[in-house]
Parts: C-alpha cells; structure tokens; sequence
C-alpha cells in the first residue's frame, strides 16, 4: 500500500539531511505522479461516446494536463547555488495569456443533467 503524505512531511524536509530529503522528495513526486495518472485514467474511462457529452467533459477535464508546459529549469554547471531552481517564476499561461483558475472548465455538474426518457 502507498504511503500518505501530509503537510508534516514537508514542514520536516529543512531538518532532513540531504539523503534523506532526496528520499522523501522522491516519494513525494512519486505520489503525486501516481495521483495524477490515477485521475488521467479514471477520467478517461468515463468517456463513452454512448453518452452524450462525456466525452466533452472528459476532454475539458483533462485539457490542463494535455497542455501542461513545464518551466524551464536553470542550469548551473557546477552544481552549486541555483542548481535545479526555476529560471523565472511563471504564471501558467494558455494561447490567450494567463490562465485564470477555472478558466476554461465547466460549470460543476455539466454535461451531467439526466438522460431524457425514452418517448416510445
């Protein structure tokens, strides 16, 4: 069974040794790279092109990760200070300029209104 991870684990990560902040950060971006594929796949699964508009949920739900660009990371050669540290902080933009939170989703409980009744 995976390991949960809580806020306490990252108040403690200053008072880690190197070794051991490595470790526990390697677990923590493991964690986070199973949730996120856990949800990619769960989402993907409700896609059913039976259903009218799941598929368009679906892929609104799953937009932010199919366009998720990574910042770039400096690099500095000697792996001294700076090292692995963002080259700029960067506000997550889209082809319009910055993307506001929510922006782009649907409305909670879209696409999910009941299926009519059958009038025969």
């Amino acid at each position: 069974m995976a390991r949960s991870f809580t806020s306490q684990d990252l108040i403690a990560l200053p008072r880690l040794s190197a070794a051991e902040a490595v470790v526990l950060v390697t677990q923590l971006l493991t964690a986070a790279d199973a949730a996120i594929r856990d949800y990619a796949t769960r989402v993907a699964a409700h896609a059913d092109p039976d259903e009218p508009g799941s598929e368009a949920l679906s892929a609104a739900l799953l937009e932010p990760l199919a366009t998720w660009e990574s910042r770039p990371v400096a690099t500095g050669g000697g792996g001294g200070e700076g090292e692995g540290v963002p080259a700029e902080p960067a506000a997550p933009a889209g082809p319009g300029g910055p993307v506001r939170p929510g922006a782009g989703m649907p409305e909670p409980g879209a696409g999910l209104e009941a299926p009519e009744a059958d009038p025969a």
